[in-house]
Order: C-alpha cells, then sequence, then structure tokens
C-alpha cells in the first residue's frame, strides 16, 4: 500500500511541476507550495495578477471547497483555479491568450 501512496504523490508532484513549468516559460513568476495543505502553486503574471493553483491528479475539490478557496483568493486579490489533466490545456491556452493580448509598460 505504502508504494502506491508515494506513486500517487509522485505523479501529483509531476503534475505541479509540470503546470509551473508551462507557467514559467511563459514569463509567470511561480512558487510551489509543498505539503498539498494549501494551494500548489502561486503564480504571479507579467501582467501582476496572481493565481493559486490547486493541481489535482482525480479528486476535485468539493463545490463547497472551491468556492471557499475561491472567496479566499479574492479576498487577497487571487484567482483561483483548479487544473486537472485534462483542463490543463485549455487553462494554459486561456492564460496564454490573456498574457499576449494584455500589454506590459
Amino acid at each position: 500500500m505504502m508504494g502506491g501512496q508515494n506513486t500517487a504523490y509522485r505523479k501529483g508532484y509531476m503534475l505541479e511541476r509540470r503546470v509551473k513549468k508551462k507557467l514559467e516559460e511563459m514569463g509567470f513568476f511561480v512558487l510551489r507550495s509543498a505539503g498539498s495543505h494549501q494551494v500548489d502553486l502561486i503564480a504571479f503574471s507579467p501582467q501582476q495578477k496572481v493565481y493559486w493553483i490547486e493541481c489535482k491528479l482525480h479528486k476535485k475539490p468539493s463545490r463547497r471547497e472551491e468556492e471557499e478557496w475561491r472567496k479566499r483568493a479574492e479576498r487577497y486579490g487571487a484567482i483561483y483555479l483548479v487544473i486537472t489533466r485534462e483542463n490543463l490545456k485549455s487553462i494554459i491556452n486561456l492564460l496564454k491568450e490573456e498574457c499576449q493580448s494584455a500589454t506590459v509598460p
């Protein structure tokens, strides 16, 4: 059983690293939060937007948890995102379009 948990942790860690790398390639400054008790990544866009990112392999947060995180993020001027393997490409593309359409002074 321990090996299964280790494998799941590793896969989750690899998803976090993949998201982090893609965002950094787009010019974001990204911090990773170890331990998964909070959000997994905090990303700062070149346009000075802040994203709190949860990376999920399988189980997404409940609707209630997701709403609580959204409200908490908004309180601090951040945008809460849940990224899964299924929506990774579409969210990265949306963020890329946002970066390209905004002008940086």
